[in-house]
């Protein structure tokens, strides 16, 4: 009997925790639980050629306008904010399977809360100095930096691509972040970003 009681006493606070998170986040909008950034090898000289391979070294993290801002006017390059991960990939290169990789990075409870608090982008017609500075410390951007290392077989050396993007939540709500990188000749190559949704408005980082 005494079991049965603590077991129900168990339950009911385990029922009661999650009530209350639910309380919390209730009228809150919903937040992504991940980032994806998916790097795709378009094309290469080697593209066909056995021995291929590549590495992608690395990181993403969350940086807000008012940094970003602030590294424009001290004429710095855009500051890392604050560390989601840093990892490495590492595989051949030769079907279309292996030249695609999707880097699905989880985010934690407070880097959600991050995203759910934001404000919605405001009208510039109506926009205060104010109301700007409140919306710049609260307006959150996904900052990714990588080194991608792809040895082709063809040229039988390797090009250094670096991969640098920064994206505005508030554009990029789904935060889904696809790009191609195409090796056109022995050291040349080219990277293409991802652009605004179709109805999306893309962010402009202004100062004055």
């Amino acid at each position: 009997m005494q079991k049965k009681l603590i077991i129900s006493l168990v339950v009911v606070a385990v029922s009661s925790l999650i009530c209350a998170a639910q309380s919390r986040n209730a009228g809150k909008p919903s937040a992504p639980a991940s980032v994806t950034v998916e790097i795709f090898l378009a094309d290469a000289p080697g593209i066909n050629v056995d021995g291929g391979r590549w590495e992608i070294n690395y990181e993403l993290s969350m940086v807000t306008d008012e940094l970003l801002i602030a590294s424009i006017k001290r004429k710095e390059e855009e500051p890392r904010g604050d560390l989601i991960k840093q990892d490495f990939f590492k595989g051949p290169l030769k079907s279309i399977d292996n030249r695609k990789v999707p880097l699905t990075i989880p985010l934690d409870e407070e880097m959600q809360n991050r995203l759910r608090n934001q404000p919605p982008m405001p009208n510039p017609a109506t926009l205060t100095a104010q109301q700007s500075r409140d919306y710049e410390k609260a307006a959150q951007n996904f900052a990714f930096r990588a080194v991608v290392e792809i040895y082709d077989g063809r040229l039988r050396k390797t090009v250094i691509v670096p991969v640098h993007g920064t994206w505005g939540y508030d554009t990029f709500p789904e935060a889904r972040f696809p790009i191609q990188i195409k090796i056109k000749a022995e050291d040349t190559f080219e990277v293409a970003y991802p652009k605004p949704p179709k109805n999306g408005q893309e962010k402009i980082i202004k100062h004055q």
